[in-house]
């Protein structure tokens, strides 16, 4: 039985390895002009919301943390509701290429690669253009 279980672990750790040494495709294959992405951007106002926190009790205040974690969850989950691809295509967007900084601020906002303001229209297109 030992010897099976073993043999099972040894198995799944291999195609693991397989799997995760595979040449993966490039994932942003066109973009709209970083300029025009910019433009939709600055169409948003930054707002930062400052609260109190000494009018919490120490309970209330770890309960707030915890809203925070759960609020960080549901963003993740929602991302992947919006688009299947959106996961990858963040990932993608973390690299210092020229442009990818205002593509990302732009990816974030709109919860992925469709302009909001655009009719959905998309500014990153993980497909060929």
């Amino acid at each position: 039985m030992y010897r099976k279980i073993m043999m099972t672990i040894a198995i799944l750790m291999l195609l693991n390895m397989i799997i995760g040494c595979t040449a993966k495709e490039p994932v942003i294959k066109a973009t709209a002009d970083v300029a025009d992405v910019k433009q939709q951007l600055e169409k948003f106002a930054p707002v930062e919301i400052a609260y109190d926190g000494s009018q919490l009790s120490e309970g209330d205040h770890q309960a707030l943390l915890k809203l925070v974690e759960a609020a960080k969850l549901m963003d993740q989950i929602f991302l992947r509701q919006v688009y299947d691809k959106n996961p990858a295509i963040a990932e993608a967007l973390q690299t210092d290429k020229p442009g990818y900084e205002v593509l990302k601020a732009y990816f974030d906002v709109n919860f992925g690669p469709f302009d909001r303001l655009d009719e959905d229209k998309p500014f990153i297109n993980p497909e060929e253009a």
